[in-house]
């Protein structure tokens, strides 16, 4: 068996060895060797909205960030509201017009869930959220559903798509059912 799987791995490097390299050139010295042209294009950077001050709930590894923005996008339902997420674990709505956030779900306040975002302070967390294609089809089995993704403690349950626990930590994905999709603070019901 060791002399086959030897051979084989002989015949391979024989074979890549007789592979002839073609096109060895100098190396490029100059990649773009025409003068670039200024355009009509202009970038900019504009205060457009600012998150409120947050603190980590562990100072172990972080470093003092105002805020630990992690993502941004539109609310799927035509409201031009933009939804954005703080790993420390809040939701916040604003809009398109860079309206003052408000703290739509605040995760930490379901202290059943297990939430703690204290492990790595600059990678756990709330890590991210999604809205179901349906969020704003009334009637739909996906009406006003959306999905949160973040850390908990590593006791508070064991993750059921593994066999060991985790040392530090587990991911959740979490499904939230609001009771009104055009609300600008949370109520309804959630499921693991």
């Amino acid at each position: 068996m060791k002399t086959t799987r030897c051979a084989w791995v002989i015949a391979l490097l024989l074979l890549v060895a007789a592979i002839p390299v073609h096109g060895t050139q100098d190396p490029l010295q100059d990649p773009i060797p025409d003068k670039i042209r200024n355009s009509e294009v202009l970038v900019a950077a504009v205060n457009f909205v600012r998150a409120p001050k947050t603190t980590d709930s562990s100072k172990a590894g972080a470093n003092n960030a105002y805020a630990r923005i992690q993502t941004m996008m539109p609310i799927p339902d035509g409201s031009k509201r933009l939804m954005f997420n703080d790993l420390r674990g809040l939701l916040y709505l604003t809009d398109e017009h860079g309206k003052a956030p408000g703290v739509y779900l605040d995760i930490r306040k379901y202290g059943g869930f297990g939430f703690d975002d204290s492990m790595f302070p600059n990678e756990t967390g709330l890590v991210g959220f999604a809205f179901h294609p349906e969020f704003s089809a009334a009637g739909k089995p996906g009406s006003g559903k959306f999905y949160t993704a973040y850390s908990a403690r590593s006791e508070g349950g064991k993750a059921d798509y593994l066999d060991d626990d985790a040392a530090s930590h587990e991911s959740v994905i979490r499904e939230w059912t609001v009771d009104d999709p055009a609300a600008e603070k949370f109520t309804g019901s959630s499921r693991e």
